[in-house]
């Protein structure tokens, strides 16, 4: 689910810095002297936020890399405590499906 999010945020991202650069090559195209120098800081100020966007997304791939590092680590280190949440989770599920099943 992450994923699909990510990948939508990309898509509409690129689909918001698409159109900002049609305005601003079309406030260019119009040959006035003010609006080439306000198309070029437009087109500054776009450059610096896909800039920040690709660096907070490199940001977030290494810290989840490093959050599923310390989770495997963890999980080698104490295989109990481990298997402890998963057959919690597991009770947890079975619990549900009885208190559904004896609703239902």
């Amino acid at each position: 689910m992450m994923h699909r999010d990510a990948t939508r945020l990309k898509r509409d991202a690129q689909r918001v810095f698409e159109d900002f650069e049609r305005i601003v090559g079309e406030i260019s195209q119009s040959g006035e002297e003010r609006a080439d120098a306000t198309a070029r800081q437009l087109r500054n100020g776009a450059d610096q936020m896909r800039d920040r966007l690709i660096d907070m997304g490199e940001s977030a791939v290494v810290r989840a890399r490093r959050a599923g590092r310390h989770a495997r680590t963890y999980a080698r280190s104490h295989p109990w405590a481990t298997g402890n949440v998963a057959l919690a989770a597991v009770a947890v599920i079975a619990i549900g499906l009885l208190v559904r099943r004896r609703r239902g």
